[in-house]
């Protein structure tokens, strides 16, 4: 399903075929990206979106090392299935490495406030390690190394990079084409929002969760799909995850 796609399916189910209103033709792209966004981030364990840079180094004596500006080398061309980025820093960071000669120090994540505690004098740069190297989030978009590297070293980051979604400019996307009901679903749920339908004094008050329904449903079978198709088990029943270790 293309954009301009799912665009005609929701004026079909929004009944704006005809002469459809001026804002609710300004809202739907938002509606789409909202729903496409509740979508990835359903998915975001199980969707192919990893990829590795190597374009970064660090700055002697320096702990701070920015990611923004860092789109994902990509190893597998399927990866993001040729769809452009929503923006170029990782969404998440799974592995930091620091190249010193032929190795790859790996950096153990640990949290800011280890790091501000454990190494409060930055001046104390060291060549990294195995074992002595941490890094911590900083942001979004900067990380914390500690100890500072003494020198200048390539780093390779290793992550999840968020897809795009579907725009009027993007017209094609992973979800979009693989699992076209869920988000089509779940842009009904934000096209309910703007017809009103979000409570008990809306036209029609069951709509907004008749649609989650229907969007929740989608999501079981995406999410078993997707886990077949990588191979993995079949998820457990929600009372056996949340049992009590026995015992």
């Amino acid at each position: 399903m293309t954009y301009d796609d799912l665009t005609a399916a929701l004026a079909e189910l929004a009944q704006q075929t005809v002469n459809p209103a001026a804002d609710y033709t300004a809202y739907i792209p938002t509606a789409i990206q909202n729903g496409e966004l509740r979508c990835l981030r359903d998915m975001t364990d199980l969707l192919a979106s990893h990829g590795q840079n190597t374009t970064l180094s660090t700055a002697p004596g320096t702990s701070l090392l920015s990611l923004t500006g860092l789109p994902a080398q990509v190893v597998n061309p399927i990866v993001f299935q040729g769809a452009p980025l929503a923006y170029t820093n990782p969404a998440t960071v799974e592995r930091l490495e620091i190249q010193v000669g032929t190795n790859w120090v790996q950096c153990m994540r640990t949290s800011l406030d280890y790091v501000n505690a454990a190494w409060s004098d930055t001046t104390l740069a060291r060549t990294p390690a195995f074992g002595a190297s941490f890094f911590a989030m900083l942001d979004d978009q900067n990380v914390v190394l500690a100890p500072p590297p003494d020198l200048t070293y390539p780093v390779r980051v290793t992550g999840t990079w968020r897809p795009d979604t579907l725009s009027g400019t993007n017209q094609t996307s992973y979800l979009g084409t693989v699992y076209p009901d869920l988000v089509l679903f779940a842009a009904m749920v934000e096209v309910s929002a703007y017809q009103g339908n979000f409570s008990a004094a809306g036209d029609i008050p069951q709509q907004s969760i008749s649609w989650t329904t229907r969007y929740h449903e989608a999501l079981t079978a995406a999410r078993a799909e997707e886990r077949r198709r990588k191979g993995l088990p079949p998820e457990p029943p929600p009372q056996a995850a949340m049992a009590a270790p026995a015992g």
